[in-house]
Order: structure tokens, then sequence, then C-alpha cells
């Protein structure tokens, strides 16, 4: 019995961790989404692009 609460604590603490992590406002740069980073372009500013490629 005192194993299974000492497993239960610890799930319970590395779950409560793994919030705090996670629910930061994104103030350390850790909170930017998928293609942030990315510069978008149209399909024809890319096919523009392609065309223009010597190879």
């Amino acid at each position: 019995v005192e194993m299974q609460a000492r497993l239960g604590a610890t799930c319970l603490l590395g779950f409560s961790f793994l919030l705090l992590v996670t629910s930061s406002d994104g103030h350390s740069g850790l909170g930017k989404g998928f293609g942030d980073h990315i510069h978008w372009r149209t399909l024809e500013d890319g096919k523009r692009e392609a065309a223009a490629r010597p190879y």
C-alpha cells in the first residue's frame, strides 16, 4: 500500500510539473506555434520562384 501511495504521489508531482511548464505564457519563446518562423508564400509565388531557378 505504501508503494502505491508513493507511486501516486510521484505521478501527481510529475503531472503538476508538466502543467507548470506547459502553461507558461510564452515569454521565454516556448509559446510559439507551428509555422511562426516560416516565410509563407502563395502557390503562384512558388511557381514563379521555381521557374526562375536555373536548375
